[in-house]
């Protein structure tokens, strides 16, 4: 009983301002539907930008494997981002465990690699490499594959569209020759193509003509070998990453250890004097990758020598020594982590984020969590003039909010006067014209939220690919609610304020407006 005593007295207290406020919103229907309409088209397409921007959004699981985003590259640094712990990489790994389906150590040469063909057509070589596991049999024959499906040392499969555009088969035009006398044989065609066209993002390589070929890691390891045995056991040290005053330290005799420095400290031995500085830091960097920063502890002339010494601790000399005989031999740069499914690589893709955060030296890559980032990037213009256009909108609607409500204030001094008269003041007046605006504003997120997916949709039209992306609901309707509460907020500040004026009038004054 008393429950619905207290029903009838909230609706009997509330019941008249409900009414006044919708009879002012009928009196001036189309300027309120407007603002309805700026504040949730403004809140949806802000919320659309910044997510579009946020880069975000994960790989449609549709879309799992046709956008090669079935892996996670998996990076252990060192001395520098080039080189990488194998025994940390392995303890990573395993980690992972079962989730995985197959995993192996990439060689992917360092330089631009460029084959001749049989018909002498100049190639610039896309690796993707591969391993004899069931997971890339399984995943080569659903690519309708002609001919082997295994791979041996110089053996390779390229892609059929490929072939065709270059006349490529596995019987007479079927070889790659690489410029150091390695034969890559062709021995396989699959009907594959990656679905995303990511031309303008590697836009340095856009103009090349390319083969995109599936390769084993034993001849890409071969390939790298053959690059890196060419490197020399050389330092340069320099002040400044772009430093043309660098000393260069090329004979492998004048490099030795000394075991009262510490492992963060270099000394030099050098004929004449340098401009250089004990105690402080310079960069040690070599053609086998190394990027050190180290403390110079001493600095000394020796006249008797010819050349300039240097002399690291002995672990640093040793460990340097064990990074060069390991780099010329054929060094993998990464591990190569398959899955069969999308949830088992987001369970591995957490796993490892978990343990980055800890660990600052663990690197993570895979198409799956970056290629929205990817395709915004290739699509820059376009999704500069929406962020453009999103901010212009926001302006204007603000600007029109305000002569809506000067509008709708202005229709309004006769009936303002009315409730002045029967005895209502200032204030409560302006609580009965303002509630109207706040129902408004209620009825704009409910809007907003309808139009939040089709304005995606549009997007999707606009920007290549971006529908391979999954749209990430929960941070749109995140974004669109604090959009719609910081829109709502400044549209109800300048509504109050164009209303203040107006409300605070003396009655005659009210009585005689037109």
């Amino acid at each position: 009983m008393k429950n619905n005593l207290g029903k009838n007295n909230f609706w009997n207290k509330y019941k008249p301002l409900l009414k006044f406020s919708w009879a002012g919103i009928k009196r001036k229907i189309i300027s309120f539907i407007l603002i309805i309409f700026l504040i949730s088209s403004t809140s949806a397409l802000l919320s659309n930008t910044y997510s579009l921007h946020n880069n975000s959004q994960f790989v449609s699981t549709k879309y799992f494997k046709e956008t090669n985003s079935d892996f996670i590259e998996l990076k252990y640094q060192t001395y520098s981002t080039n080189l990488i712990d194998i025994k940390k990489i392995d303890e990573l790994n395993n980690r992972i465990g079962n989730l995985s389906s197959t995993s192996y150590y990439s060689y992917y040469p360092e330089s631009r690699i460029v084959a001749l063909t049989n018909s002498d057509k100049i190639l610039e070589l896309n690796f993707d490499e591969i391993d004899n596991s069931s997971f890339w049999t399984n995943k080569l024959a659903s690519m309708n594959i002609i001919g082997k499906a295994s791979l041996d040392v110089n053996e390779v499969i390229v892609w059929k569209k490929d072939a065709e555009k270059y006349n490529l088969d596995l019987y007479t035009n079927n070889e790659l020759k690489i410029d150091n006398g390695i034969i890559l044989k062709i021995v396989g065609i699959v009907d594959y193509d990656d679905m995303i066209d990511l031309s303008n993002y590697y836009s340095y390589i856009k103009n090349n003509e390319k083969i995109n070929i599936f390769v084993s890691t034993e001849t890409t390891k071969k390939i790298s070998l053959e690059i890196n045995k060419n490197s020399k056991f050389s330092f340069s040290i320099l002040k400044h990453i772009d430093d043309e005053n660098a000393i260069q330290i090329a004979n492998s005799s004048m490099i030795d250890y000394d075991e009262n420095l510490n492992d963060n400290e270099f000394t030099l031995i050098s004929p004449v004097k340098k401009q250089l500085n004990i105690g402080e830091k310079y960069k040690i960097n070599s053609d086998f990758h190394i990027d050190m920063d180290l403390v110079l502890n001493n600095f000394l002339i020796d006249k008797n020598s010819e050349n300039t010494k240097i002399k690291f601790s002995k672990k640093t000399f040793e460990n340097l020594k064990k990074i060069y005989s390991e780099y010329i031999s054929g060094y993998p740069n990464s591990l190569l982590i398959y899955f069969n499914n999308a949830e088992n690589l987001k369970k591995a893709l957490n796993l490892l984020n978990d343990l980055a955060k800890e660990d600052p030296k663990i690197v993570i890559h895979t198409n799956f969590a970056s290629l929205g980032k990817m395709i915004v990037e290739n699509s820059k213009d376009t999704t500069k003039i929406i962020f453009i256009f999103a901010i212009s909108i926001f302006m204007i609607s603000i600007i029109a909010v305000a002569i809506f409500s000067h509008l709708i204030v202005s229709s309004k001094s006769k009936e303002i006067a009315l409730l002045k008269l029967l005895g209502l003041n200032s204030r409560q007046s302006l609580i009965y014209h303002l509630f109207s605006f706040i129902f408004v504003a209620l009825v704009s997120i409910v809007f907003s939220l309808l139009i939040m997916y089709p304005i995606y949709l549009i997007f999707t039209l606009l920007i290549n690919n971006l529908a391979l992306l999954k749209f990430n609901w929960l941070l749109n309707v995140t974004t669109l609610f604090i959009f719609w509460l910081a829109i709502s907020f400044v549209s109800f500040l300048i509504y109050f304020f164009v209303s203040l004026r107006k409300f605070y009038a003396k009655t005659n004054r009210l009585l005689k407006e037109k």
